[in-house]
């Protein structure tokens, strides 16, 4: 029997609030819970034993804070920092109670969450705690003048991390890929614009994802909640639309009045280069394609609708949405470069960073969410061209702000 946790309503409204992150509270049984809602492939990395680690903040750097590690890249693992899980602890005013729990328990209860805020995984795992105490480091975070010195990161990048930023404590995951998963049964899986989706089934089992070739419909399933959550479907965004011939057009849509994104999905799991090759080429044909059909107006999809917006779009843009541990380099992917112009290539986002671009976007032009993603989108590829990047691949970014629009920065790409 799968083991199943379903957290306070309190929690649970949380955690229905955020795009992606994590919180903490404790069971019935006094155990520490660590909720955690991310992305599909971030919770495939943990699944499959990923290490995990929740990080004590100094609070001279930021008080009552953690910070999760999901370590599924060597050296550069997913993060995400957050503060104020609970009331402060009643002797450490600095630190949440509940964090202090943590950093003294022998064990820990871990639920995974999927984007539509249902716990698709529960374990208890053992955790490991640093070679010295607990209460050592507290005392040199109060007395040591070297561990008062320190400054808070804006971004909540602290990695890699030392003692005196930090007090770690490690879960120790294993993997999971074989323990009987839970079927879930909810109203959001049956809504009809699902429908069109090819994978559709109206419940949600994890076991349906798992084995070679499925990764890549789980890493849809998600992107397509995700976009559901910003976007009215059949209006702004589509799924999966096919052409008369019955072939798919591209994966996702999304349309404005005036521009088009075409989004192709491509979760990467070998590490073989060839494998990595092939997969990125059949998403860049299949926007290439798509992008073609529609700028000689050849568009022949059964949707009429969509037809329509296409036909009158005067910008378009392709993106490749990929999984987190895949990252692209004008070094690692030459093989692309010599197989494709600058013009044929897409822009490279990983998923989790697409998807806080466009939270970041509705939390500050929340009425013009879809003229200023789309534009944004175009401006950045359209100064991707005229960089001296041969490959913009982007995971982190800066919104930043005028008048009239919202534009996205590449750490590669100055605006």
């Amino acid at each position: 029997m799968p083991d199943f946790y379903m957290p306070s309503d309190a929690t649970l409204g949380i955690l229905q609030g955020l795009l992606q992150g994590f919180w903490i509270e404790k069971d019935k049984d006094g155990i520490v819970v660590i909720l955690i809602k991310l992305e599909a492939s971030l919770l495939n990395s943990i699944i499959t034993g990923c290490i995990l680690e929740v990080v004590l903040r100094n609070p001279h750097a930021k008080s009552r804070s953690c910070t999760l590690y999901v370590h599924d890249i060597p050296n550069n693992p997913f993060y995400v920092s957050w503060q104020e899980f609970s009331n402060p602890d009643p002797n450490l005013h600095d630190f949440d109670q509940i964090a202090i729990e943590l950093a003294r328990s022998s064990e820990v209860r871990v639920v995974l969450f999927n984007e539509l805020t249902h716990p698709i995984f529960s374990v208890l795992l053992k955790t490991a705690l640093p070679s010295y105490t607990l209460e050592s480091w507290l005392f040199k975070v109060y007395n040591d003048e070297l561990y008062r010195g320190i400054k808070n990161d804006p971004d909540g990048n602290y990695h890699p991390e030392t003692p005196i930023i930090g007090f770690p404590i490690k879960i120790l995951n294993q993997d999971h890929s074989s323990v009987e998963k839970l079927i879930l049964i909810s109203p959001e899986y049956e809504e009809e614009w699902r429908e069109k989706w090819e994978q559709n089934k109206g419940v949600f089992h994890l076991k349906d994802f798992e084995g070679d070739g499925k990764h890549g419909y789980y890493q849809e399933f998600s992107i397509m909640n995700y976009l559901a959550r910003f976007f009215a479907p059949e209006k702004e965004f589509f799924v999966g639309p096919v052409k008369s011939d019955g072939n798919e057009f591209t994966d996702f849509v999304i349309c404005g009045s005036e521009a088009a994104l075409l989004i192709e999905s491509k979760y990467i799991i070998s590490n073989k280069q060839t494998k990595r090759n092939s997969a990125l080429s059949k998403a860049i044909e299949q926007l290439n394609k798509a992008e073609e059909s529609i700028l000689n107006g050849s568009l022949n999809l059964v949707d009429l609708e969509l037809t329509k917006k296409l036909i009158g779009a005067k910008f378009i843009t392709k993106i490749c949405l990929v999984n987190d541990k895949t990252i692209l380099s004008d070094t690692t992917d030459r093989n692309l470069l010599t197989k494709y112009s600058k013009k044929q290539l897409p822009l490279f986002i990983s998923t989790t960073s697409f998807f806080q671009i466009v939270g970041t976007i509705k939390l500050q032009q929340n009425s013009r969410l879809v003229p200023s993603l789309l534009f944004s989108m175009y401006l950045n590829y359209k100064k991707y061209l005229i960089s001296d990047s041969k490959i913009c691949y982007i995971r982190e970014f800066e919104i930043i702000n005028s008048n009239n629009r919202s534009d996205i920065e590449s750490p590669n790409d100055e605006i």
